[in-house]
This record gives C-alpha cells, structure tokens and sequence, in this order.
C-alpha cells in the first residue's frame, strides 16, 4: 500500500506495550509511566485523556475507563510502576467491548 499504515493496524501498533523488555520502575508515578510511554495520552487531576477524547460534543466524562488486573478502577494513583506487568490504550473498536463506558478509550494495566 505505498508505505501507508491502515489506521487499524496503527492502532494496535501504538496501543499495546509490554513491559518484558521495560523498566518500569524509572517511573515516579504511575501516571508518568503512561504520560511518557504513549503519545497523545495526557493526564489531568488523576484522570487519563486519549487523543482527541474532549470534545465539546461528549456529553458527561471525556476520560478513560480504567481497567486494573480485569476490574474498574476510579483511581490508580496507588499504583507502582515497578509493580506494573503491561499497559494497553484501546481506541475505537478495540475499546467497544466496554460498551459506551469505553468511548473515551480505554486504559488496561495488568499487575504482577
């Protein structure tokens, strides 16, 4: 295709990061870790924006649904990053597993 990247497969691409080969514990915070490991997430009193997720058209919350080792979580400032196994940002249809709660992205962590 010309060096063109379908937007699916980018999505996947930029969404998932193992950490095999990374050294979380670097890391002050939790929100540092994904500030720094993604690009086009930011975070603002806690909470984690995606790419393009405040609109002025969303109506209510414009951030993240956070998932922790399978369960929701409100907050994941107690998190260590020394202690984090991997963190996925799902976007579009990756995230419509979770319904309208996941709209906005999705951030999964996994714990060891």
């Amino acid at each position: 295709d010309n060096g063109y990247v379908h937007e699916v497969d980018l999505n996947y691409a930029v969404a998932n990061l193992e950490a095999e080969n990374n050294d979380y514990c670097k890391y002050t915070d939790i929100f540092k870790l994904i500030e720094a490991e993604f690009g086009g997430v930011t975070v603002e009193n806690g909470q984690v924006l995606i790419r393009g997720g405040k609109t002025s058209f969303s109506a209510g919350s414009s951030y993240a649904l956070i998932i922790v080792d399978g369960q929701p979580s409100q907050s994941i400032e107690w998190i260590r990053p020394c202690f984090v196994r991997s963190v996925r940002i799902l976007k579009g249809t990756e995230a419509a597993i979770y319904g309208s709660r996941g709209g906005n992205g999705v951030v999964v962590i996994t714990t060891k």
